[in-house]
């Protein structure tokens, strides 16, 4: 528009200049396929031209990368109080209930209670965020109801002391009193304590004032390599704190609890607990992070679930990233089916099955309108159809068939494609990321042992090599006794010939030694069309392996040119 303003001020212009109205911008969502250049389809198949391609996440987890050392991110360490088992105190017969209390030294959390069984199921989690000096204790505490309070004032209240006389001494009757001396003065009859009944044995001598009853403690680095993104099921010791008078029931009818006594510990009980730890994954969203153990465990299988292989064999595709019948080798691997090149093994095209709608049989067709957003069949591809061919239905009217080499991989990949399609389950980012560390850390731990193997098998050779320094390698020379002692070896006669008798060659035999000679191998054979005969071929059999060779003839003279005739 600009351009025309500009010339429209000319009125001498003998030329019309036409300009495009709009402006067409390019982008990277095209929507045409099978062609050069398609980067971002949308379509369900994309051609794989490097082994990253084939991850789903590939986009993203390059930019996690690139950003990880400008985010800072901590990591999660996911606790569960399973149950608290073994228990070895009184337990009231009437319903006693007790929460769990976690304390890190920063918050603590409390959960709601329990009933107090020798098994008791608490089945409650706990979230915290992993530092360095990680510490957190768990402690049960009973709650003080009605029975519980009574046993506590029955304990507090000191028991009446009870005193009964001592028995008096037998009088002396008849004779001999009469004649027995005057009895001496007997100090004061001394009262005797009656024995302190002995109290029964409450789950209140076990308690302390605030009602707990034991505590765990747990430091996390002790830990910390066995929960590493893994589920860690333990059972930590509830260690009980009493005095030991209240065990005995106090003195003179008070509680040891309330007395400046020896404090003694031992374990009253187990706390099963399962513990997760989810290393710190910077750039990931936060909101796509796992909230609970249970989502932990949810990624993690979905994740095993997506690197499985489910099925494997041939096939021939048309459609998709192709335009004409191509025998194939297909494996489906989680939620993908994979082609691979037949020569070099390499994955060259995926099709995912989470877009695809439905699998269908070309001998039973699906019924119009079986899948929304799909218009019923043509009557036109019913003429293309065969009794080994299916296909994959997509969105948009869109569909892959596929031709199997026999009836029995036709139902096999028909049953395990309708066992996926609909069913495949979330595969998340961290869980993801989570694996492709696992696969680092198992590479780099296996290099490490190959070099080691390596180091000791090379240890050895140093130390023979260091025992045993190679020596040069010189001919010795004989000494003079040796020289004169050893016969002197003749050289082989050589027959001498006229230059005008023919060449006689030593007559060849034929014996064992020919026949033991192996064949020549058939790679090593002259073939039928060779030029050049070898002497197999002229009529001439090789000199058996323990014949010598003759020499060859002598060359015969050459005639001089004579001036004469």
């Amino acid at each position: 528009m600009q351009l025309r303003k500009i010339y429209d001020q000319d009125a001498e212009r003998t030329y019309h200049l036409r300009e495009p109205s709009r402006t067409i911008r390019a982008d990277d969502k095209i929507a045409h396929h099978r062609h050069a250049g398609d980067v971002d389809s949308g379509k369900a198949w994309r051609t794989v031209r490097r082994p990253s391609d084939m991850n789903e996440y590939a986009k993203e987890i390059q930019e996690i990368r690139a950003q990880a050392g400008s985010t800072k991110a901590h990591g999660k360490v996911f606790v569960k109080v399973r149950c608290l088992q073994k228990l070895c105190i009184p337990i009231p017969q009437q319903p006693t209930f007790f929460t769990c209390t976690l304390n890190n030294g920063i918050h603590f959390v409390t959960t709601p209670e329990c009933p107090l069984e020798p098994n008791a199921l608490i089945d409650q989690e706990f979230e915290l965020i992993e530092h360095g000096k990680l510490a957190f204790s768990l402690t049960i505490k009973v709650r003080k109801d009605p029975h519980i309070v009574d046993q506590i004032r029955q304990m507090a209240t000191p028991s009446p002391q009870q005193f009964m006389p001592a028995p008096p001494p037998p009088r002396p009757s008849g004779l001999r009193g009469l004649f027995s001396s005057t009895p001496k003065k007997q100090p004061k009859q001394a009262l005797l304590r009656r024995p302190t009944p002995v109290m029964e044995d409450h789950l209140v001598r076990y308690m302390k004032a605030d009602g707990s009853i034991g505590r765990a403690y747990i430091n996390f680095k002790d830990i910390v390599k066995r929960c590493d993104t893994r589920l860690f099921e333990t059972s930590y010791p509830l260690v009980g704190e009493w005095s030991e008078d209240s065990v005995r029931g106090g003195v003179a009818g008070v509680p040891g609890s309330m007395m400046s006594t020896q404090v003694s510990q031992r374990p009253i009980g187990e706390l099963v607990l399962h513990i997760f730890r989810l290393p710190p994954l910077p750039g990931v969203p936060p909101e796509t992070l796992p909230q609970s153990l249970e989502e932990c465990h949810r990624g993690l299988s979905a994740v095993a679930w997506h690197k499985k292989i489910y099925y494997q064999g041939l096939l021939t595709q048309n459609g998709g990233d192709i335009t004409s019948w191509r025998r194939r080798q297909f494996r489906i691997i989680g939620s993908n089916l994979i082609a691979y090149n037949d020569v070099t093994g390499k994955a060259i095209a995926t099709i995912s099955l989470r877009q695809a709608l439905a699998v269908e049989d070309d001998q039973n067709p699906l019924a119009p309108g079986a899948v929304p957003g799909r218009r019923g069949r043509d009557e036109s591809d019913a003429y293309f159809s065969d009794n080994r061919c299916f296909r994959l239905l997509f969105d948009n009217d869109e569909d892959i068939a596929f031709y199997a080499d026999s009836e029995e991989e036709k139902a096999e990949w028909l049953r395990i494609l309708r066992a996926l399609v609909g069913n495949i389950p979330p595969h998340p980012l961290w869980a993801e990321l989570v694996w492709q560390r696992h696969e680092q850390a198992a590479a780099a731990q296996a290099l490490t042992q190959q070099q080691a193997q390596q180091g000791h098998q090379s240890q050895p050779q140093q130390e023979e090599e260091t025992e045993s320094p190679p020596q040069p390698q010189s001919q010795s020379q004989p000494s003079a006794h040796q020289v004169h002692s050893q016969p002197m070896q003749q050289p082989p006669p050589q027959h001498i010939q006229s230059p005008r008798a023919p060449t006689q060659h030593p007559p060849i035999q034929h014996g064992q030694g020919h026949k033991s000679q192996p064949p020549i191998p058939q790679m090593w054979q002259p073939r039928a069309h060779s030029l050049s005969p070898t002497p197999t071929q002229r009529g001439r059999n090789p000199p058996p392996p323990g014949k010598q060779m003759p020499p060859p003839p002598a060359p015969l003279p050459v005639p001089r040119p004579q001036a004469w005739r």
